[in-house]
């Protein structure tokens, strides 16, 4: 039981974590920003980051995978905040964005829309830049060097970024009969630049 306190008081320190609305306790994810190899701290949902690359590292108990919204636009985010369910939020509307396993896991695709699809089945097969098992789980991480806007199909340079970057993380699993997806925890974090 102790555990189970520091444990929760942990998650809420790294980010804003809400339970999914069935009451779902159990934490798939943990998450935090990681830019020039120091964990920036989160002050009331929020990071500050220099207008450079950095990682987003997540924490894992076991393999797993996560949907993560990125975006400039606040309404996705903004949604969750306020709790709304999974199958109503704009940035999940549309299925996971799916990269190939050799493809680049050093970019970040900003999508009013969809969300990355981003999985570890094993330290060989991921999509992420870096994994390491520990006697505690997975760390993870994913470097976000380079930006790409998905509906504009362009990238998208550090220097013109003017407001906050939006992350909404989800861990979901599909009803048995395959007809929606069944949110089991969601997570978000507001970027500002310095």
């Amino acid at each position: 039981m102790k555990h189970s306190i520091i444990s929760l008081l942990l998650l809420m320190l790294l980010g804003a974590w809400h339970p999914a609305p069935s009451g779902q306790t159990e934490a798939f994810f943990s998450w935090e920003i990681v830019q020039d190899g120091k964990v920036v701290p989160v002050k009331e949902g929020r990071v500050l980051l220099n207008k450079a690359p950095f990682s987003i590292r997540f924490h894992f108990p076991k393999p797993t995978s996560v949907l993560l919204n990125a975006s400039l636009d606040a309404r996705t985010y903004d949604m969750a905040l306020r709790g709304e369910a999974l199958s109503q939020m704009r940035g999940f509307y549309e299925t996971g964005m799916a990269e190939s396993p050799e493809g680049p896991r050093e970019s970040l695709w900003l999508s009013e829309m969809a969300p990355h699809y981003w999985y570890l089945e094993s330290a060989d097969d991921h999509r992420f830049s870096r994994v390491e098992q520990s006697e505690k789980g997975w760390i993870v991480e994913r470097d976000v060097k380079k930006l790409y806007q998905r509906e504009l199909t362009r990238a998208v340079s550090w220097e013109s970024l003017q407001g906050p970057l939006f992350l909404v993380a989800m861990k979901a699993k599909w009803a048995p009969d395959f007809s929606h997806q069944i949110e089991q925890q969601r997570a978000f974090l507001e970027i500002r630049w310095r």
